[in-house]
């Protein structure tokens, strides 16, 4: 079953509400971890560090009227640089809610070639992105959304050859200072900021990988 896929690499159970949902998350390598703007993605946030949960690609702020959640957003990637001051990302950072978000690579399109690259890392089959969550509360209706965003920041020289942003990678091991809720602010930023190292990193055509069902990019 998928949930257990997740379960094992990870080592974290399913939030049991959001177990249903684990026909949405194919088994398998590239594009069934990689995720697209507006579909579920598995996370870890840091006021629930025992559980994996399902969160909407797409941060919606505390701050958005109701009549507007449904529209189409640009909340997919906060870029790192910024986060402490543009008013989508902004109080979600101050209040530490940061996540973990489970993914084995990422697709983006080589222009040059007019092919589309799967990127993952040489070590680890699996790891994180480091994210931001917003519980969305919607004032009318009471609905709980629960959406989250990638953090991004400047390519290593890989990437940099087909796109001009990455996003902030967390390996599996690391992830405790991502989620320690007594973290230094600063510390962080100045960490993350730095891009991951591009020597424990591989780009492939993703033609050569498993077919798979087209999906959109991260970023």
């Amino acid at each position: 079953m998928v949930k257990e896929v997740y379960e094992k690499t990870y080592g974290r159970p399913w939030l049991a509400e959001d177990a249903d949902m684990e026909e949405r998350y194919p088994v398998g390598s590239g594009e069934d971890f990689a995720g697209f703007p507006g579909s579920p993605m598995p996370v870890v946030t840091l006021e629930r560090q025992d559980v994996i949960q399902a969160y909407r690609f797409g941060m919606i702020p505390h701050w958005t009227a109701p009549e507007r959640v449904h529209e189409q957003r640009s909340t997919f990637n906060a870029r790192i640089e910024t986060i402490t001051e543009l008013a989508t990302w902004r109080d979600a950072w101050k209040k530490g809610q940061r996540c973990l978000v489970c993914t084995n690579g990422f697709f983006e399109h080589n222009k040059a070639e007019k092919r589309k690259m799967f990127v993952h890392l040489r070590d680890v089959e699996c790891f994180y992105y480091a994210g931001l969550y917003n519980n969305y509360i919607n004032r009318k209706t009471g609905e709980i959304i629960k959406t989250m965003a990638i953090i991004t920041t400047t390519p290593n020289e890989l990437i940099a050859t087909i796109h001009n942003r990455m996003p902030v990678i967390i390996p599996i091991g690391t992830e405790s200072a991502w989620l320690d809720p007594h973290a230094d602010y600063k510390k962080l930023l100045a960490t993350y900021t730095t891009p991951f190292t591009e020597e424990r990193m591989m780009m492939e055509y993703a033609d050569q990988q498993p077919k798979k069902p087209e999906q959109g990019k991260l970023f």
